[in-house]
């Protein structure tokens, strides 16, 4: 059965005896999370899986190990050693208990990533219903598991941009209106978030508060201004006037206008 067997080997011409402790075990990995981490170290990773012993558990990244901690029998932590050398690095990822080294139901490679870093990201501002979709410009960014952003508190989770070996793309969700930190991550462990240097700005539904002129000609061309709390920057605004609609254009945040159309008698 599993545990852990006292074993004692008797060594006849000296009389010796060598004893040793060795754990059974019927243990498996089913997963492992994060599968990356900064190439400073200190990331925790959650080993889950069945049949685990608390008898001197290791961690193994490439040819450096780390001392695990024995949760229960179906989960271990440990945290990730510095990396060998100082860039992106796939090592094999091994979890020992005693001297087995244990099975495990997923690729077992472990990656060290240098800290991602946000250049850029387009738009700047977003409806509070969410839905917005950024693009994000940066450096030391890849396609991970776990690659997310953070907008304030909210993690919503990232992809790379096909075809691009610098910028990802993820989706506001909905928040108050206000600005917030955007943060990006390669596998959205708390501490390993790394922030945008501008913020990202959730305005309410655009609302006007006053317009004018209120009148103008039949043969239309009048020049109407409409303010507003905030107005987003959009190539595809519109006004309507009765039943016919023109092209609207932005001015400001504050601000866009439109020319008035020819008044038809049935409008």
């Amino acid at each position: 059965g599993e545990g852990l067997y006292n074993v004692s080997v008797s060594l006849t011409s000296s009389n010796e005896i060598i004893s040793h402790t060795l754990a059974v075990t019927s243990a498996d990995i089913l997963d492992f999370q994060p599968r990356d981490g900064l190439i400073c170290g200190n990331t925790l990773v959650n080993i889950t899986g069945f049949g685990f012993i608390d008898n001197n558990i290791t961690c193994h990244f490439g040819f450096r190990t780390s001392t695990a901690t024995f949760v229960n029998s179906s989960i271990i932590q440990c945290l990730s050693p510095p990396a060998p050398v100082p860039f992106l690095i796939q090592v094999p990822f091994l979890v020992y208990i005693g001297s087995s080294s244990l099975h495990s139901q997923v690729a077992q490679i472990y990656s060290f990533d240098a800290p991602p870093v946000i250049l850029d990201f387009s738009p700047k501002v977003g409806i509070e219903d969410g839905g917005t979709r950024l693009v994000i410009v940066g450096l030391n960014l890849r396609e991970t598991q776990r690659l997310s952003c953070k907008f304030g508190s909210k993690v919503v989770p990232g992809s790379m941009v096909e075809g691009s070996d610098n910028s990802m793309s993820c989706t506001a969700p909905s928040s108050p209106v206000g600005f917030v930190d955007l943060w990006v991550s390669l596998n959205a462990e708390p501490g390993e978030f790394f922030a945008a240097r501008s913020r990202f700005y959730f305005y309410s539904h655009p609302q006007a508060t006053s317009f004018g002129p209120s009148a103008g000609p039949y043969d239309g061309g009048t020049v109407v201004t409409m303010d507003f709390v905030f107005l987003p920057y959009s190539t595809t605004m519109s006004c309507k006037f009765g039943n016919i609609q023109v092209k609207a254009d932005w001015e400001t945040y504050q601000s866009a206008i439109c020319s008035s159309p020819p008044y038809k008698v049935d409008q």
